[in-house]
């Protein structure tokens, strides 16, 4: 087995972490994880690997394979690794996967930079044009396009009318699309990570609020724009990895049911804004775009994390920098 090419290692806080840059994932490993994995990557077999280990720490080698093995699993599930390359096989015909005509098409300056969206059908522009509808501007020969379409159980997702992405649901085919449009937005950056939080922007840089739905970070983000802090994102935080930068992903801020009477005086207009809902939920989008930051983005300076408990006092608790990466 080897490491998968999107898989890079470093360390943090004494410790080494996987970085799974096509999945948007983070593995912290221990000391014993941490050899393995450089074992692996300097072409050691896990029987080698093994030995090693049990020489090491005097351990059982039968206890040591098992344990091996295991994680070497583990890491596999994960996409973390693949198989080394053995003989050459038949490739069976790729499945087509060419998205169909577009039925309509608005064109939206998201992150500052003009990009036709082209619809398979009018079920998915009735669902993420209010999301957009602050960022839409006129098409005037528009070069960039993605385009997002409903097939058999699934989604497809193709930029500039490549090879299309097969996603499964509609959350997963949105998110694969907003990664495209930060790769043809900001073409010089080199994610470090693309975070489910808000984000506003002071004079001093940015403050990141990750959380959960339902954990209170698109009600302080707003709380905190009204306050006089410039607007980076509500739900998508894309941080640069060379320079430590938080761009604008500045759609409508969405807020729940919950929220409204909170910020129904800060946002008097608020009121009176079109409700959206689904099986569980109701919430109406707040247009930001006034308070928008550079689009040059916002050097990251502090992370909170946003925990909505009714009746509780407001209180900031230190978390430790392994916790929080976690």
């Amino acid at each position: 087995m080897r490491p998968t090419d999107d898989v890079e290692q470093l360390d943090f806080e004494g410790r080494s972490i996987l970085i799974h840059r096509g999945r948007q994932a983070l593995l912290v490993l221990n000391e014993t994880a941490s050899l393995i994995w450089q074992e692996l990557c300097a072409g050691a077999r896990p029987d080698a690997i093994a030995r090693d280990l049990a020489d090491s720490f005097q351990i059982p080698l039968a206890r040591v394979e098992h344990d091996v093995r295991s994680i070497l699993s583990t890491w596999q599930d994960a996409g973390l690794l693949r198989e080394a390359p053995g003989p050459a096989t038949k490739r069976s015909t790729a499945p087509d996967l060419s998205p169909p005509r577009p039925a309509i098409s608005r064109t939206y300056a998201l992150c500052g930079r003009p990009i036709r969206f082209e619809f398979g059908d009018r079920s998915l522009e009735t669902l993420l044009h209010p999301l957009f509808a602050p960022a839409e501007v006129e098409d005037a020969g528009t070069r960039d396009r993605i385009s997002l379409s409903a097939t058999g159980g699934g989604y497809l997702v193709a930029v500039n009318g490549g090879r299309a992405e097969p996603r499964s649901d509609i959350e997963q085919a949105l998110g694969a699309a907003i990664v495209r449009v930060l790769d043809l937005s900001y073409p010089d950056a080199r994610w470090l990570a693309i975070v489910h939080a808000g984000a506003v922007a002071g004079h001093s840089g940015a403050l990141l609020l990750p959380g959960i739905s339902g954990s209170g970070k698109s009600t302080l983000t707003a709380a905190l724009v009204q306050a006089g802090l410039g607007y980076l994102s509500d739900d998508i935080a894309p941080i640069d990895g060379r320079t430590g930068r938080i761009f604008p992903v500045p759609f409508a801020l969405s807020l729940k049911e919950g929220s409204w009477p909170v910020l129904k005086h800060a946002y008097p207009g608020l009121l009176g804004l079109p409700v959206h809902t689904d099986d569980a939920r109701r919430w109406r989008y707040l247009d930001l775009a006034a308070a928008r930051a550079p689009l040059s983005g916002e050097t990251l300076r502090a992370i909170v994390f946003p925990r909505y408990q009714r009746g509780a006092e407001t209180c900031l608790t230190e978390v430790d920098p392994l916790d929080a990466l976690e």
